[in-house]
């Protein structure tokens, strides 16, 4: 039967707990346990306010949940908590629903027959923990543990820390994280050595560029990001200058005070045009050039060779009138936001994730950082800001066992010896697995997430899923990934598990969160750490010393006991400026005078979190972790990794799609790329915050509000300019066929009055 969403919601309406709620008012799209209806039905109406840290993103929103006589029936946004100040984004209101979705697995699930095909019946607990414990004792006597991988979401939360424990102290070097943003930061490591994301100091900037930065809609943070532009347009009485570049009419661009619409990857053409006219009308911070950056002016090596430096190479190539025809923005245009940047200071540029996915991305990214540093944003207020982390350090014990197997490569290496600078490789894991090449992987753990819905090639990640003998995944439902897994474990969901969520990205100060349980268990689920470490006490002397604690809430407390004890900071209910905390906390005094540890643990509880409001920015002279301790316009990394390569440079650099030579493969610059050939239209992806990843798809709410810009719900259409539709013969609704070399699709066509 075709799911229509009229067919949807009959389907969920004819559950009992669907049947039962509308009874209720609720809507039918809930499951319900009985015992919680007949609660709301029968008791005495007794309302609450819990708190916690929203589970739909790594973004780490503080939320409030009303209960009425402990059954959850809404969700709002922590106006305490400090990342998100009340804010929340669709996908919080949709929380409700991944909490009573009927389709949600309320017990261990055993394939039955081919995987792919969704055979799955109900296996208890004890087998499913036995099947598992016995496959990872017998692979670690053999002296084989990197044959084990764990693959998991990309958040910085201390059960993510304990499958990274996990796993070393098994002795596996495979423990990975994947995302759809997990690749943000290679072009900043490459330039400055930073390898996570620094802070965008929005509020105190006096112009804000954003370059395929759609900020207030899907960045990592977009929340945080929307009360920041608030707050700087608020504050400056309309005198902000938001100036939003993309080939896409995205949220920003709408917010933006200017909108400059460009041609599809093309960006980093247009970065260096801003790039040249700061440089040429002298618009630039010599000082921080001259103290902080390497390889700005022409340069000679240790041997005497003379090289090219990015400021004599822009003012060759980036030319106002040159970039127009490469870009398609006029000149005019380019010269009056450059002297935006250069005439109002600071003035912040922003890149974004549409950069990382087109073909010459990291150097698109490495342009971006280079207008930065020829600004000096880096750490300057208004500009980019690194703030140390919360230390989540591994308490992984290791034994011989385990020491041996981290030696190993990890199983994303690229045997073909190109070079990768990603934190985890997809593509190279799937090839890895599927041509055996290294070791072969014989146990794989997956945690949330839906890795082969995200994947390029998903016929291939399905043909390695296969390969691997035991795959085991965490999970709540059964998603396009886990099919082809021989175990599915179920685990909580957010309302029902413990954790603790620090370092969100970009977040200009120290905190963490604390998630805990809304409600009691609907199902038979667990935690996943929990799992993790009860499997650790049988499967080897190194795990099992690991983990000397034998619940993850008690591991939670230990980490919040380490916080308390540091006197720092504040819960983040209290009212109170940074100033203020610093002064009292130099006179030895705990803000609040918490009279124990269990009373701050009930307060963290009670309030949702911590937070450090006085946590100090790196220094500018500690900013960068490169070889010459400066930000390199000249990538010095970069000519490290190439010229280590077994093979010839030229080799290697056709291996990377580099159409560059000689020392502009080092440099931020603008690679053309090939037009598909017998293709009238070339299609550029974009996302939108109801369903950034695709682990939302489930969720009518969501599901409802995706197209809600052109009226469009539940199905793929392609947007098309309207004068772009009318020159190929395209109207509204007219079926699109969309073709790659992996496949094609049909999407239905929106030709909307925008770029």
């Amino acid at each position: 039967m075709k799911i229509t969403r009229r067919n949807f919601v009959r389907l969920l309406g004819t559950t009992v707990g669907g049947a039962a709620l509308a009874s209720t008012g609720f809507s039918r799209v809930y499951e319900v346990p009985e015992k919680l209806l007949q609660n709301v039905k029968n008791g005495p109406g007794i309302t609450a306010w819990e708190s916690t840290i929203c589970g739909m993103c790594p973004a780490g929103c503080g939320l409030k949940i009303k209960t009425v006589d402990g059954l959850p029936v809404y969700v709002k946004g922590n106006p305490n908590f400090p990342i998100n100040s009340g804010g929340v984004c669709p996908s919080a209101h949709a929380s409700l629903e991944v909490l009573f979705h009927p389709e949600r697995l309320k017990g261990p699930m055993k394939r039955v027959g081919v995987a792919g095909e969704n055979n799955f019946q109900p296996v208890s607990w004890d087998e499913a923990l036995k099947i598992i414990s016995n496959k990872l004792i017998k692979l670690r006597n053999e002296g084989n543990p990197e044959r084990f991988a764990f693959l998991g979401s990309f958040d910085e939360s201390l059960s993510m820390q304990v499958a990274s424990d996990f796993t070393r102290s098994y002795g596996s070097p495979n423990f990975f994280k994947f995302s759809f943003d997990s690749n943000n930061n290679i072009a900043a490591n490459l330039q400055t050595g930073i390898n996570y994301s620094p802070t965008y100091d929005i509020p105190n900037a006096e112009v804000v560029l954003t370059l395929g930065a759609n900020i207030l809609e899907t960045e990592l943070s977009p929340v945080f990001y929307t009360k920041q532009v608030s707050q700087r347009k608020n504050d400056s009485e309309g005198r902000v200058k938001f100036i939003h570049v993309n080939s896409h009419q995205d949220l920003t661009g709408m917010f933006a005070n200017l909108f400059v619409p460009i041609k599809h990857q093309t960006m980093a053409a247009f970065a260096l045009g801003l790039a040249y006219v700061l440089i040429r009308e002298e618009m630039i911070d010599l000082k921080f050039i001259s103290a902080h950056t390497f390889g700005f002016e022409n340069w000679r090596d240790s041997s005497g060779k003379m090289h090219e430096g990015f400021k004599d190479f822009i003012l060759k190539n980036y030319f106002p009138e040159k970039v127009e025809k490469t870009t398609g923005v006029p000149s005019s245009t380019l010269i009056y936001v450059a002297r935006m940047l250069g005439n109002n200071k600071p003035a912040l540029v922003i890149g974004g994730d549409i950069l990382n996915e087109s073909t010459n991305g990291v150097y698109t990214q490495m342009a971006v950082n280079s207008l930065n540093a020829i600004l000096g944003n880096y750490g300057k207020k208004g500009g980019v800001i690194l703030f140390p982390k919360l230390k989540n350090s591994s308490n992984a014990f290791l034994d011989s066992t385990s020491k041996i197997g981290l030696q190993k490569i990890t199983a994303d290496s690229d045997s073909n010896k190109k070079i990768n600078f990603s934190e985890f490789s997809i593509h190279n894991f799937i090839n890895n697995v599927n041509s055996d090449l290294n070791y072969p992987i014989e146990i794989l753990f997956t945690f949330k997430g839906n890795p082969l819905f995200q994947s390029l090639n998903k016929h291939d990640f399905g043909e390695a899923l296969k390969k691997i003998p035991l795959v085991v995944s965490f999970d709540s439902f059964i998603n396009e990934s886990n099919i082809y897994s021989d175990l599915i474990l179920p685990i909580d969901s957010y309302l029902e598990e413990w954790d603790v969520l620090s370092n969100a990205p970009g977040i200009p100060f120290q905190h963490a969160g604390i998630r805990q349980p809304i409600v009691e268990r609907f199902h038979d689920t667990r935690l996943m750490a929990d799992i993790l470490i009860g499997l650790s006490k049988n499967i080897g002397e190194a795990p099992k010393k690991t983990f000397k604690v034998t619940t993850f809430k008690e591991l939670m407390k230990l980490k919040m006991k380490q916080i308390y004890d540091t006197g720092l900071g504040a819960v983040s209910s209290e009212k109170i400026e940074g100033p203020w905390l610093e002064f009292i906390q130099k006179r030895g005094w705990h803000i609040g005078r918490y009279q124990s540890f269990e009373d701050f643990w009930d307060l963290l509880l009670e309030n949702g979190g911590w937070w450090d409001p006085n946590t100090k920015p790196i220094t500018t002279n500690k900013m960068f972790s490169t070889s010459t301790n400066k930000f390199e316009f000249y990538s010095k990394s970069l000519e490290r990794a190439i010229n280590s390569s077994s093979k010839d440079i030229t080799t290697v650099l056709d291996d990377l799609n580099i159409t560059a030579r000689g020392d502009v493969v080092y440099l931020p610059h603008f690679e053309e790329t090939k037009a598909a050939e017998n293709k009238k239209l070339n299609m550029v992806m974009f996302r939108n915050n109801i369903n950034r990843d695709g682990s939302n798809s489930n969720l009518p709410l969501l599901q409802e509000m995706f197209g809600i810009g052109i009226r469009y719900y539940w199905g793929t259409w392609v947007e098309i300019n309207k004068l772009t539709a009318r020159k190929n013969g395209v109207t509204d609704n007219d079926d699109i066929w969309i073709s790659s070399e992996l496949g094609n699709k049909i999407g239905r066509a929106s030709c909307r009055e925008r770029v």
